[in-house]
């Protein structure tokens, strides 16, 4: 009863303290704040980076996650077309619907939108932060971090969850420090909703809710209080999911599940299927981005995986271990998971790896856990290497060890930068049991911090704004009775009065396109991965056959044609 475990409160920074660097943790955060807000929130409209991703989801999504939105406020109803985002993502559509009434729909609200999103995530990393870190250097991480950068400029789904995510971590580092009862469970209780939220906003971070009852099970010490714990947050976690299935699954199960359908019909049906997904798209070319942090919490990962001493670091670390465990696994076997699905994983990766560099570690794992964290990480770093080498040898054996070779949005820099940074600095300290020094430690912080910066300042130098030049310039091509179907169509008709059709095979809106809704106007991205087009006049030929192209344009160095159907429509008119 009473009193703060001391693990609750222990700070991360063991050696680079305050006093160290010669500056105070408040005026190291309003750095972090400044860097993270001028990034974040400067020239809004701007393109997302072109080689973020192999995927063009993160250019093309916005319009989907607020189509319901966009037609209630601009068409005085919801659609009546198959796809609706406020089933699927239910916490989302509300307060876009109201910044729509407010605004007006367009991708000005939208990266409004995005930019509310990205202050939440900011004051709550901010937050828990402060509990770990006093120094400010662990916010500045995040403040920086280029791919948390990039994709919070949009407002992906990927980007709205992280704010809840980061809500799920605060509130349960607030139950892990009381030990009053009732305190205790009303901060578990409030654990378990927050973590059932996250899942709300986006179905694959299912895993956060496991990772939190993993964490309380390996950090507290007393039975009793772990059992307390663990169903206080089940309680919370059921609560939300009977308010789920009363106000969502059980009016829209047949919608929710033709959806899922879909969505698991891309990830393969065997279990070789699931293995190749494994082989193919490895974790490490992901988070090569990260050249410092990634391969740092490799280590502090295998050593507390091997070695299971979580009573001696942060609860934070612990519950950073765990969600780190569970969303790597949860996210390998599937065939389509582009950079955007690892975007909350990157809390806990700037963790993992920020204990290892200054966090408390008093006692040295044994020589055989050193060694074995140093061979985990090193192949980690080099799964990327024969599908960047694919690049070189478009034939031959190198060639088939991925189909995405070649594909913008795979690391090539980064990913030398990280092995360099592994095999230079972090494998040897790690192997000899020592700790870096001081300067070594300062140039850590230099690489990570220069890289980030100056990949994320480079994009936004060489910004374009080919999605809204490309929106409006279609608002002037085609007349204002159009309707627009296709991938692209939500989000290119933001800027316009046009009603837009989320149009693919399988998925929504494929029976009858023109009855139905009046198409007038088709979208086909011509992308690396294969062409639109040529799946449009397959899946439509009745559509598509005589259809003209009236405009092309650029879009993520891909072409994004506008095929008219208006003549078909018109043969079909009473």
């Amino acid at each position: 009863m009473g009193g703060k475990p001391k693990s609750a409160t222990l700070p991360l920074m063991r050696r680079l303290s305050i006093r160290s660097t010669g500056f105070s943790g408040a005026s190291i955060r309003l750095v972090a704040w400044t860097v993270a807000l001028v990034f974040r929130f400067l020239w809004p409209l701007a393109d997302p980076p072109q080689d973020l991703s192999w995927s063009g989801g993160y250019m093309a999504d916005e319009g989907f996650w607020v189509h319901d939105a966009r037609n209630a406020v601009q068409f005085g109803a919801f659609a009546d077309d198959d796809w609706h985002n406020r089933i699927v993502s239910p916490l989302i559509h509300p307060p876009v619907y109201l910044l729509f009434r407010l605004l007006s729909p367009g991708l000005v609200a939208v990266r409004v939108w995005a930019a509310c999103l990205a202050l939440l995530t900011l004051w709550g990393l901010d937050r828990v932060c402060r509990r770990l870190d006093p120094s400010g250097w662990l916010f500045m991480a995040f403040a920086v971090n280029s791919i948390l950068v990039a994709y919070q400029r949009t407002a992906i789904l990927e980007s709205a969850v992280l704010p809840v995510a980061v809500l799920s971590l605060w509130v349960w580092l607030r139950a892990r420090e009381t030990r009053t009862l009732a305190r205790g469970w009303t901060w578990d209780i409030a654990a378990g909703i927050a973590a059932t939220m996250t899942w709300l906003v986006k179905s694959t971070q299912l895993p956060i809710l496991a990772a939190m009852i993993l964490a309380t099970v390996l950090i507290e010490p007393h039975r009793k209080r772990r059992f307390q714990a663990v169903i206080c947050q089940i309680l919370g976690m059921a609560g939300v999911a009977v308010i789920w299935a009363v106000m969502i699954a059980g009016p829209h199960g047949d919608l929710l599940a033709h959806y899922n359908r879909f969505y698991l019909s891309q990830h393969g049906e065997t279990l070789n299927d699931f293995v190749f997904n494994v082989i193919q798209q490895p974790a490490g070319i992901y988070f090569s981005r990260m050249p410092v942090l990634f391969p740092a919490a490799l280590l502090v990962w295998t050593r507390l995986l091997l070695h299971r001493h979580f009573h001696r670091v942060p609860p934070a670390v612990t519950f950073a271990w765990s969600w780190f465990t569970l969303g790597l696994a949860s996210l390998a076997p599937l065939g389509y998971r582009p950079l955007r699905y690892y975007l909350p994983l990157i809390i806990p990766t700037v963790i993992l790896g920020w204990h290892w560099a200054f966090g408390q570690q008093d006692h040295s794992p044994p020589q055989w856990v050193r060694w074995i964290a140093a061979a985990v990480t090193l192949v980690f770093v080099l799964t990327p290497v024969p599908i960047l080498a694919a690049r070189f040898a478009p034939s031959g054996v190198l060639a088939r060890f991925s189909t995405l070779a070649g594909v913008a949005g795979f690391p090539f820099i980064e990913a030398i930068l990280c092995l360099a940074v592994t095999i230079g600095i972090l494998i040897p300290y790690t192997c000899a049991g020592r700790f870096p020094s001081h300067r070594m430690m300062v140039m850590l912080l230099a690489i990570s911090f220069v890289f980030h910066t100056g990949w994320m300042g480079f994009r936004l130098a060489t910004r374009r704004y080919d999605v809204v030049e490309a929106s409006r310039a279609l608002a002037r091509m085609i007349g204002p009775e159009s309707v627009v179907a296709g991938q692209w169509a939500p989000q290119l008709c933001l800027e316009t009065r046009f009603r837009a059709i989320p149009m693919w095979k399988g998925f929504v809106n494929d029976t009858d396109p023109v009855g139905r809704f009046g198409v007038t106007h088709v979208v086909s991205w011509e992308y690396v991965l294969g062409n639109e087009y040529r799946h449009q006049r397959e899946w439509f030929p009745d559509m598509m056959t005589g259809a003209r192209r009236v405009a092309v344009f650029r879009i993520k160095d891909s072409d994004v044609s506008v095929w008219e159907v208006a003549e078909m429509t018109d043969s079909i008119s009473p």
